[in-house]
């Protein structure tokens, strides 16, 4: 059931945005209170005022969005039109601004994590930055001139945007390409994601179009086939074992294993059968065998069932044959969101561990902990494994018979 909440403004209410059960700001756009950000810690008990800017424009004053990654970081979008940035839970606002001069209005935005955000406006506009909105760049459409009410971006590159005469676009390629997915209906006001398990997948996504009807799309094209959590190769004599695990699954029919010899021409090792839709986590491997000293490289080309696809691969390439040096490499990429991959060389059997300290040397995960055989290693983590963390530097550190590296890694969430 719900409960109506008093909040302190008689102002017309924009735009929510839930940090969790406790902490919410809302955003409006006219009255008595209108430019002001209001923020709750006690789940709507008490209100917090924070205008965004001082103005005698009344377009500045008009919000119309907000979203807030954690409880300091987060955009709002106005009238203007401007995108505000705050860093201190909204006590302040840094005004920002659109690269192309766009003298039209900003309806919304989605923030994927504090550098990383997406926002729509009138006359077909959206706009991306990558860099906390130093820069907002232009992002290219098929929707012409159409006006974009709404934004939701599941990650970096896997984005929804709708408006007007029912328009609605996705993209999961962070706007190289678009997928049309409605192109005729009332005007579009919302996207809102129906999570089965929240914060791992989108089970369907539900689009509100004028005076609150609505429809949910469930083209099993929006949402991602597979979270992979992790892809790692682990090296022993003349074989190669790959390993990979998967946070949640919709419609996965498999995987295709590939590999290259110059990361250019591919070929097709087998097929590992997936679990169609799951929210479990799975674990797969498969070990190629009887290879060549020399280095290579692996892939996992994951089909749904409709014959989608998409290719994860290993970021650094794979040594077969003894190595001569005890080695831990840099991680790639560096800062890293959402993966990153860790390659290391072994010239001897033996116990070894790969950990995660913080800037003060304490432990805060640890990677690898047990007897491995000689040989080159790499493995994939993913900030799903390490959600305890919080963005910022780390160590990580790697031990081998009496042998220690370390080098220096940098999260963003």
């Amino acid at each position: 059931s719900l409960t109506t909440i008093g909040l302190p403004t008689t102002a017309s209410l924009y735009d929510v945005d839930f940090v969790d059960a406790n902490l919410v700001f809302v955003v409006n756009n006219t009255g008595d209170t209108a430019g002001t950000v209001l923020k709750s810690t006690d789940a709507g008990m008490t209100w917090t005022k924070n205008k965004i800017k001082v103005s005698t424009t009344a377009n500045d004053h008009r919000l119309y969005a907000i979203s807030m990654v954690d409880a300091n970081n987060g955009y709002v979008v106005n009238y203007t039109p401007k995108p505000y940035k705050t860093t201190d839970g909204g006590l302040t606002w840094i005004e920002q601004t659109l690269s192309d001069g766009f003298g039209g209005f900003l309806y919304d935005v989605s923030a994927v994590n504090a550098t990383v955000a997406w926002c729509v406006g009138s006359s077909g506009r959206v706009y991306r930055t990558v860099d906390g909105g130093t820069n907002w760049l232009v992002v290219a459409t098929p929707g012409g001139t159409t006006s974009f009410n709404t934004v939701y971006a599941h990650d970096s590159n896997t984005v929804m945007v709708a408006g007007g005469s029912g328009v609605v676009m996705q993209t999961r390629d962070a706007g190289v390409t678009w997928t049309l997915e409605n192109t005729a209906g009332a005007t579009i006001q919302g996207i809102h994601p129906i999570m089965s398990v929240p914060a791992l997948s989108i089970d369907s996504v539900a689009v509100f179009a004028a005076g609150l009807n609505s429809y949910v799309h469930k083209s099993g094209k929006f949402y991602i086939p597979v979270e992979l959590a992790s892809f790692s190769a682990a090296v022993s004599g003349n074989s190669v074992t790959l390993s990979w695990n998967t946070g949640t699954e919709s419609n996965n029919r498999g995987f295709e294993i590939q590999r290259s010899t110059n990361n250019r021409e591919w070929m097709t090792l087998g097929f590992i059968t997936g679990s169609g839709t799951t929210v479990a986590p799975k674990s797969y491997t498969y070990t190629d065998l009887d290879l060549k000293n020399g280095n290579y490289y692996y892939r996992l080309r994951q089909i749904d069932m409709d014959g989608t696809s998409k290719l994860y691969s290993l970021n650094s390439v794979v040594h077969v044959g003894t190595p001569a040096t005890f080695a831990l490499n840099q991680n790639y990429p560096n800062p890293f969101n959402p993966s990153t991959t860790i390659s290391y060389s072994i010239p001897k059997s033996d116990v070894v561990t790969l950990k995660i300290y913080n800037v003060l040397g304490a432990e805060v995960a640890t990677l690898v902990n047990g007897y491995q055989e000689a040989g080159s290693y790499t493995l994939t983590v993913s900030t799903s494994e390490m959600q305890s963390l919080s963005s910022g530097v780390y160590f990580y550190t790697l031990t081998n018979g009496g042998n220690s590296l370390t080098r220096k890694m940098t999260l963003l969430k």
